[in-house]
């Protein structure tokens, strides 16, 4: 709330009631034995204010009064005989009379005995002070303590000047005096008075450390003590203006506890009222208000604790009950304190955000309480209500404020809650010269700080990177200190990379991370200072930004780009398997972004290292997602090729189909489709692709391959001629080696499907003659060895049976496996 309490003031600016002077007594020792009265009880001195709270203290040293003088014994030395009769006038008050016969005293006898001189002096001194010579008392004063260190008449004219000097606001001669007068008083009650004026005299100029102590140690003075109930006001002052405002109300409670003036209990509950509002303390405040309202003695701070109470209200947040209540206190409290009122209910209305309504008893302050200083704060509150409820006419109304005889402090604030309109409207070319008029407003520097931050903002956001750079940059050498650095290095380093100067960006944001390391920008600082260094090619750098960005922030939105690039500069420094998981997890948090990015590189990273069922399932994925982008021949090629050696003869169809109808597709790859789905049972299919591959191929060797791999789809399909012509075909291109025995166990396997199990046990038994293979020999003689049982030739199939296990002894005999490769 802008508004504030006038009236509640009083505890930080109201001055506290002086005690009342220590005034000199009038007394007259009729002999020498009885020590002179330094004291009498007159009004106190010019420019001292006593509170009527703190009567004046009385400092009695003699016990008989003599008014006139009496006659002298004979041997009475000359001397005493004139200041008897110096004593005597100023006994009947003739002080015109008795300060010439103090002079002569003190001129004809320097001799005379050291407290007879101090106590001629003294009273020198205060008859001038009646006459109304306070020069002349000040030099009488002055000069007893000038020629005595010590004496009963010391402290008194120590306590005369320290008076005199406070009253013509000399506080640090009275301070000195003061503290003079409390050493060499011998009454309590005036040395506590001394001490309290010393007090006084601190605050006065400017040492309210040390006042406090005073004022404490008066406090704890026991006894009667006039000063204590002042002493206690001016320390919770003290304590208030230090922010100490615990202390403060620690000390209005123990004064509204023990005060024995009503007055003084209402005034002291009252601020206790106000502070314990400032403390957050609503139920102590509402307490301490209520209670002194039930003074009658409350006098002037009736209104402020009424005005109090409701500001409890708003303080807490209950502005509804505010509005019902502020109508009938306005009509209670005086016509000072009214517009304070409207104030406190004009704002509870715009928190209930009832901005019609607030701007209404705006309206009836700057009406009818033009001259209050409330009516300029109510205009201001009435635009701030429209700005706050995004009025379409908060402009115009702002522009006729301007157009008006505002005081210019009020004219910054309106032409900067214009530009925060603007600026929150989005209409950042519109508020930016705003921004910058007010760089040489009557603004708070915080204000101007704060302005010169968004200028740089708004030209951020107008794409003017150079201009945001020059605002920024002012920002950062004006207002080093400010809460907004941190922002504005980050806004800057922004705008240099848009001017791609990366070291200077680079160089902000290493500042940001290393003196700002709590602040909110230090998540945006990582992720562009990683992005930077991967701009320069510092993949090493960038990583570990990124991760550090992770570590520090595991919810950043930036947690995909992170990941992406962490895994980025793994695969570019070939650490395959460290690239994979955080590829994974970028395409995982921002598919739409990541997804083919980070999936082509886990492909090209599992193709690498060999893992062939990763491999699979990645490029499975990348299938699934992108129907219009093809995998790399190759990645298929070599899935196909180890599915193929593997007999996983289902997959190694699907990745080698893939390569059918693109460029990229070979001779081999036909032949590789053809084995796999002959092996996945796709006799028709096989054959069509290794018709493919025999159209193209042309040396003997590649022929021969075709033709074994289309014999045995023929063989399956059941096309026994073509397929022992496919076999012949082999045969006759490769006439001997691997190939040839190949054909020929084909030409065996078709007369087994034919039934005639002689001829396929001679052709079997034939190939253990033509070669001596570790793979295809022993089939062949085990094929031979079924054959001949089928045949009933058990001799021939043992002997068979011999050679084989005596070649082969490790090769495991499958039997009853006729036709089987």
């Amino acid at each position: 709330m802008a508004a504030v309490f006038l009236a509640g003031h009083a505890l930080l600016a109201q001055e506290v009631r002086r005690a009342t002077a220590v005034n000199p007594d009038d007394n007259v020792p009729t002999a020498r034995a009885i020590p002179l009265q330094p004291f009498e009880q007159t009004t106190p001195g010019p420019g001292v204010t006593p509170p009527t709270r703190a009567p004046a203290p009385t400092l009695n040293t003699e016990t008989t009064t003599v008014s006139s003088p009496t006659p002298r014994p004979a041997d009475e030395s000359t001397d005493q005989v004139q200041l008897d009769y110096a004593n005597g006038l100023y006994a009947r008050g003739a002080v015109d009379s008795a300060a010439p016969e103090y002079e002569k005293y003190l001129t004809q006898f320097p001799g005379a005995p050291l407290l007879d001189r101090q106590s001629a002096l003294f009273r020198l001194g205060e008859c001038y002070r009646r006459m109304g010579n306070a020069d002349a008392a000040k030099n009488s004063y002055s000069t007893l303590l000038l020629d005595y260190a010590v004496g009963q008449f010391v402290g008194p004219a120590a306590y005369r000047l320290g008076d005199m000097a406070y009253a013509a606001k000399d506080f640090d001669s009275a301070l000195n005096y003061y503290r003079k007068a409390s050493v060499h008083l011998s009454d309590p009650a005036v040395v506590l008075a001394a001490k309290y004026y010393s007090a006084r005299c601190l605050e006065a100029e400017k040492l309210p450390s040390e006042a406090r102590v005073s004022y404490q140690d008066i406090i704890d003075t026991k006894g009667d003590n006039p000063y204590r109930d002042p002493s206690r006001l001016a320390l919770a002052e003290i304590l208030s203006n230090y922010g100490r405002k615990q202390e403060a109300l620690d000390q209005l409670e123990a004064l509204a506890k023990e005060a024995a003036q009503p007055a003084v209990k209402a005034e002291a509950l009252v601020k206790a009222g106000l502070l314990a509002i400032d403390l957050a303390l609503p139920t102590k405040a509402t307490d301490y208000l209520n209670k002194a309202l039930t003074i009658p003695e409350i006098g002037e701070w009736k209104p402020i604790a009424q005005i109090g109470l409701l500001r409890v209200l708003y303080e807490s947040g209950k502005y509804k009950e505010l509005v019902d209540q502020y109508e009938s206190a306005f009509a209670n409290v005086p016509a000072d304190v009214k517009p304070e009122v409207l104030i406190l209910g004009a704002d509870s209305k715009r928190q209930l955000g009832d901005f019609a309504g607030a701007s209404t008893l705006y309206q009836q302050i700057i009406k009818d309480y033009a001259t209050s200083p409330y009516a300029e704060e109510a205009k201001y509150e009435n635009i701030v209500s429209l700005y706050n409820s995004n009025d379409a006419g908060l402009l115009p109304a702002v522009d006729a404020y301007l157009a008006g005889k505002a005081d210019v402090t009020k004219r910054d604030q309106i032409s900067l809650l214009k530009a925060e309109a603007l600026f929150k409207a989005k209409k950042y070319a519109d508020a930016a010269p705003i921004y910058a008029s007010v760089q040489d407003s009557t603004l708070s520097s915080s204000y101007r700080a704060e302005a010169l931050f968004k200028l740089g903002w708004c030209y951020m956001q107008t794409q003017e990177p150079d201009k945001a750079i020059a605002a920024l940059t002012g920002f950062l050498k004006d207002y080093p200190m400010n809460k907004l650095v941190a922002s504005a290095l980050a806004q800057r380093a922004i705008a240099y990379q848009q001017t791609k100067d990366l070291p200077s960006a680079l160089k902000d944001f290493d500042r940001l991370l290393n003196d700002y390391p709590k602040t909110k920008e230090r998540e945006l600082a990582l992720q562009q200072k990683a992005l930077i260094l991967g701009e320069q090619e510092d993949n090493a750098g960038m990583s570990a930004t990124f991760k550090k960005l992770l570590d520090e922030y595991p919810d950043t939105p930036a947690a995909a780009q992170a990941n992406y690039w962490i895994g980025f500069a793994a695969f570019s420094a070939k650490d395959y398997k460290a690239c994979v998981a955080p590829l994974e997890a970028a395409r995982k948090l921002d598919k739409a972004q990541f997804f083919e990015r980070a999936t082509v590189r886990i492909i090209a990273a599992y193709y690498t290292i060999g893992d062939r069922d990763a491999l699979a399932a990645e490029v499975d994925l990348y299938n699934n997602n992108n129907p219009k982008d093809k995998v790399q021949a190759d990645v298929l090629r070599s899935l196909g090729s180890s599915y193929l050696t593997a007999k996983d003869y289902p997959n190694a169809e699907k990745y080698l189909d893939q390569l059918t109808g693109r460029e990229e597709v070979t001779s081999d790859d036909w032949l590789n489709l053809g084995e796999a789905q002959l092996g996945a049972k796709k006799y028709a299919e096989a054959m069509a692709s290794i018709n493919k591959f025999l159209a193209v191929a042309t040396d003997p060797v590649s022929q021969a391959k075709g033709h074994l791999v289309l014999g045995r789809a023929l063989l399956e399909a059941g096309k026994l001629d073509e397929a022992q012509a496919a076999a012949d075909k082999a045969c006759s291109l490769q006439p001997e080696g691997l190939q040839n025995a190949q054909g020929r166990l084909l030409s065996g396997d078709i007369q087994v499907a034919r039934s005639d199990f002689d001829s396929a046990a001679k052709i079997f038994q034939s190939i253990a003659v033509i070669i001596d293979d570790a793979q295809i020999t022993p089939v062949a003689l085990e094929k031979a060895h079924d054959c001949l049982i089928q045949e009933g030739d058990t001799a021939g199939a043992a002997k068979v049976l011999n050679e084989l296990q005596t070649k082969y002894p490790e090769y495991q005999v499958k039997s009853g496996r006729l036709g089987a490769q």
